[in-house]
């Protein structure tokens, strides 16, 4: 079973593989009120853009880990992707949903951590 920052590491690679805005992770492992250790942000700039993020990560943590997520929402809408892997939880937003549900503010007691976009 591979560790909790390997799944980030290969994670957040998958989503700058293919252009992610905004890639930011949020350790909740010392907040009493998470359910996960982890968050992994990030927005789309379209709901083709926002899948496609979404397909790379889940294809790249099942080639190089053999990981699937346990839990999927929002294929269909276009707005917003959810992979829940239990340890670490990952969210693709467009920049409008992003913005609306303001992970960041509601989790701001959780140590943040900026990835570039490539």
């Amino acid at each position: 079973m591979p560790q909790l920052q390997d799944l980030l590491a290969v994670a957040v690679e998958a989503m700058q593989d293919r252009k992610a805005v905004n890639i930011i992770s949020l350790d909740l492992s010392n907040v009493d009120e998470a359910s996960t250790n982890i968050f992994l942000i990030c927005h789309g700039t379209s709901s083709t853009h926002i899948n496609g993020i979404a397909k790379n990560i889940e294809k790249t943590l099942w080639e190089q880990l053999g990981e699937r997520p346990n839990h999927t929402e929002g294929k269909q809408g276009g707005h917003w992707r959810l992979l829940d892997y239990f340890t670490l939880v990952i969210h693709v937003f467009n920049e409008e949903k992003r913005k609306f549900y303001n992970l960041e503010g509601l989790w701001s007691d959780a140590n943040r951590k900026e990835y570039p976009t490539l």
